[in-house]
């Protein structure tokens, strides 16, 4: 089941994009600080606010997904029309 945000504003998908981005590598980044930090010390509310911030990494990564979909920029894989 796959849904289509379209935002018609070129400078509302740049925004939504450079949001994601933002939001991913943040998230990425606390991530890792938080797990490297409490290495070994880790309890059911440390465990909850990881599950947490990788809500927010895939969250930011949806964004950049949209932003850059919808302006047209595609990575990975480049699909052939036949």
């Amino acid at each position: 089941m796959s849904h289509r945000v379209e935002i018609r504003s070129r400078s509302g998908n740049v925004a939504l994009a450079v949001v994601g981005a933002i939001y991913l590598v943040c998230a990425i980044a606390t991530l890792f600080f938080y797990v490297v930090s409490s290495w070994g010390a880790t309890g059911l509310l440390d465990r909850l606010l990881q599950l947490t911030l990788a809500g927010a990494a895939i969250a930011g990564a949806f964004f950049l997904a949209t932003g850059t979909g919808n302006l047209g920029l595609h990575f990975g894989p480049r699909r052939r029309h036949s």
